[in-house]
């Protein structure tokens, strides 16, 4: 029996601040066949303006409130990435994964409050990694790394799929904002792959608009990577605690 790849439609902060559209971006992904849904959250604008040294104004424009997660339907994992280890504690019993962002995915302090609070698996973009950073990482059964170029659209030449078999990645987390890519990824031994989803509305000012797809694109990208499974004759069994992602020969 073939097992599909684990596929996460990462909504971000597509929604511009509006819940309507936040609600038919889930619809979207439930649509499209998405196994999980992820949102941002953090619990403070200006924390967070401090945190990354960024516009206070943007984080106050995107600020998304703790309770639309709850609008993520049963059937697709409920996924979150937080940024301040201080929220953690707000995510930990909403969600069924976690997510750490390229930026935070350095900050122990964060990772370890994590692991402090559950044992649900970590799922971590390593954009900015080394070499021989990605060779000397933690491998604790809970973490999950995603190959990741953090360039917004990240162009083709540069995405280097093959980092995932050369350093033994769980999966990839697309910043090209191309429907075939997913395919191409799943191909390279991705077993999870990340791709974000934006609504028909979601103003082109946006910061994701340019690495996001539209509903009709992420449906066509979904359908990508099932047919590179069915290209490879063999799918990906999801883990179980104790286990890594793995193709399974059935």
């Amino acid at each position: 029996m073939v097992r599909p790849r684990y596929i996460i439609a990462e909504l971000g902060i597509g929604h511009d601040g509006s819940r309507d559209r936040w609600r038919r971006m889930i619809e979207a992904a439930v649509e499209a066949g998405a196994d999980a849904i992820k949102g941002q959250w953090w619990s403070s604008p200006e924390a967070m303006a401090t945190h990354r040294g960024g516009n206070l104004e943007l984080f106050q424009r995107y600020h998304m409130p703790l309770e639309w997660l709850e609008d993520i339907p049963a059937g697709v994992d409920r996924m979150c990435t937080v940024y301040l280890p201080q929220d953690v504690s707000a995510v930990v019993d909403r969600v069924a994964k976690f997510k750490v962002g390229s930026w935070e995915s350095h900050d122990e302090a964060l990772l370890i409050e994590y692991e402090q609070q559950s044992e649900k698996d970590i799922v971590i973009s390593t954009g900015g990694w080394s070499g021989p950073m990605l060779r000397s990482r933690r491998r604790e059964v809970n973490r999950l790394y995603l190959h990741c170029i953090s360039a917004y659209p990240t162009a083709i030449e540069d995405v280097q799929l093959g980092a995932i078999g050369r350093y033994d990645l769980d999966g990839f987390s697309d910043h090209t904002g191309l429907i075939r890519m997913g395919g191409y990824a799943a191909l390279a031994g991705a077993q999870i792959i990340e791709a974000h989803l934006r609504h028909y509305l979601t103003d082109p000012q946006n910061p994701d608009w340019s690495v996001s797809l539209d509903p009709e694109a992420f449906a066509g990208y979904v359908r990508n990577i099932r047919e590179a499974e069915r290209c490879l004759g063999a799918g990906s069994r999801i883990r179980s605690p104790g286990e890594r992602w793995h193709d399974s020969a059935s």
